[in-house]
């Protein structure tokens, strides 16, 4: 992060790295050192002007956010939210992700019929995303609860 200079590209840049170590802490269970990163996310955001980059980084901190609570265990007002990124994304990729989380909450409530409909959109959608790949997993694993 040192390499950073303040410029507005490099805040961006910046902010995504926090987002991919955020979403990379997360995927192995350290929440506290993903605590951090979204705070970090949180103050490279509220530096950066409105406009479009800024509702990029606002909705790329709502999608961690998020994944943060549901991996704290607290799903309240999740299922909205990741509707209303879906709904408000402007590009496939902010949908893929936004319908990987739905997925997830589907999932964790025992709606398995709509998260497997949702990790299909994902997988579909999301060409070789990661998150396209980790949604073929997620669906992988609801056929073998079948």
């Amino acid at each position: 992060p040192s390499q950073f200079t303040g410029k507005r590209a490099d805040r961006f840049e910046l902010f995504l790295y926090h987002h991919w170590r955020c979403v990379n802490l997360l995927a192995i269970g350290v929440t506290d050192q993903a605590r951090l990163a979204l705070l970090s996310m949180s103050g490279t955001a509220g530096a950066a002007r409105f406009g479009r980059t800024r509702r990029r980084m606002d909705q790329i901190y709502c999608y961690d956010y998020y994944l943060y609570e549901m991996a704290c265990g607290r799903y309240n007002g999740a299922e909205e939210a990741f509707a209303d990124l879906f709904s408000s994304a402007k590009n496939n990729y902010g949908r893929v992700l936004a319908m990987l989380g739905l997925g997830r909450v589907h999932e964790h409530f025992g709606r398995n019929e709509q998260a497997r409909e949702a990790y299909e959109y994902a997988a579909r959608h999301g060409n070789r995303l990661y998150a396209a790949a980790v949604a073929r997993e997620q669906l992988e694993g609801l056929q073998s609860v079948r």
